[in-house]
């Protein structure tokens, strides 16, 4: 990242302050610890994290909010979710490059339900705004499948 590094501090619109607040509130509430997720986990996870983000690359906002977990359609309504993202990409422009930073994961969540979760972030490069880091927090559901919680840009 570097010297190419762009912050996303000169953001005007309190919506989008909202937005990322909310998609951030399992980021700030869970205690990520070092601990490293099993490899089946981290592979599951990692998956349901690209196909998340190929969702919202491709602009289908509606369709990852149902595929998204209770928590994340708690927080947010399905029309406030495609608004907020929209408003996002229109600012950020499509995504131009994408690479794997880091994962963790975590059973211990406060202000949040108790269980599995794995917390990803890519470097990513945008069209408008250059760098930035995409964190995605998911929550291993009852079915087994791992579902996004929270996504969040900085």
């Amino acid at each position: 990242m570097g010297a190419h590094a762009t912050y996303w501090t000169d953001w005007k619109d309190p919506r989008v302050h909202l937005f990322l607040l909310v998609g951030s509130l399992l980021l700030i509430f869970i205690s990520v610890s070092n601990k490293t997720p099993t490899e089946l986990d981290a592979k599951q996870s990692t998956a349901a994290a690209f196909k998340f983000l190929h969702m919202v690359d491709a602009e289908e906002y509606a369709q990852s909010w149902e595929d998204a977990s209770a928590i994340l359609q708690k927080m947010l309504t399905k029309e406030s979710w495609v608004a907020q993202l929209a408003k996002i990409r229109e600012m950020t422009g499509p995504v131009l490059e994408r690479t794997h930073d880091k994962i963790s994961y975590t059973d211990a969540a406060i202000n949040a339900p108790a269980g599995d979760y794995v917390v990803i972030s890519f470097v990513s490069k945008f069209a408008f705004k250059g760098y930035v880091i995409e964190t995605i927090t998911l929550l291993l559901d009852k079915s087994g499948q791992w579902l996004v919680a929270g996504y969040f840009l900085k």
